[in-house]
């Protein structure tokens, strides 16, 4: 994992330094259980602690490592429906899956 937010590298960026390339968690860790998850349902509300066993004080960790340090936008659903992700962070390039899944829907 890294040892710099998002905030830190953004604001590197703007002052000319060159991106850093986006990691990914460690292979067999929680984190990288959660990360899966999240990259494998994009937009949908994913509830940890009934679908993967993960108690809800590692969900707000990982959730907030992997927004912090990974650059995704995760977000608790509504009503306590768990957490979806939204779209991710390239450097300064902003990626909106949700708008991403309209622009799909109306070509189909």
């Amino acid at each position: 994992m890294r040892n710099e937010s998002a905030y830190s590298i953004k604001q590197r960026v703007k002052r000319g330094a060159t991106p850093i390339h986006q990691k990914i968690p460690r292979e067999g860790s929680r984190l990288r259980l959660i990360y899966d998850a999240f990259m494998s349902r994009k937009l949908e509300a994913i509830r940890f602690d009934k679908e993967l066993g993960v108690s809800p004080t590692t969900v707000q960790t990982a959730v907030h490592n992997l927004t912090d340090f990974y650059g995704l936008d995760i977000r608790p659903g509504k009503y306590g429906t768990g957490y979806r992700l939204v779209g991710e962070w390239f450097g300064r390039v902003y990626v909106d899956y949700s708008k991403e899944a309209e622009e799909q829907a109306r070509t189909t």
